[in-house]
């Protein structure tokens, strides 16, 4: 009996996901039951790249500018 459920529920949520959910989703969002996925864009920065939403990516590399404008007036003090 527990091996009914191992490979039912799996079929079940492939074929939901392959066939039902992306006629269900559009609809969902246009009706505003579902927020849109967010968007990412790709940050490398001294050799490390990561994945940061559109928007903190604008913030984080304008924080970074403002720190290095900083530090380069400290250097001509």
């Amino acid at each position: 009996m527990v091996c009914v459920p191992c490979i039912i529920i799996p079929v079940l949520l492939y074929i939901f996901h392959r066939f039902i959910r992306p006629y269900i989703w559009p609809m969902l969002q246009k009706v505003g039951l579902v927020a849109p996925p967010p968007e990412y864009e790709k940050v490398c920065e001294n050799g490390v790249c990561r994945l940061v939403k559109k928007d903190k990516a604008v913030s984080n590399s304008s924080e970074t500018a403002n720190h290095l404008a900083s530090a380069d007036s400290k250097k001509d003090d």
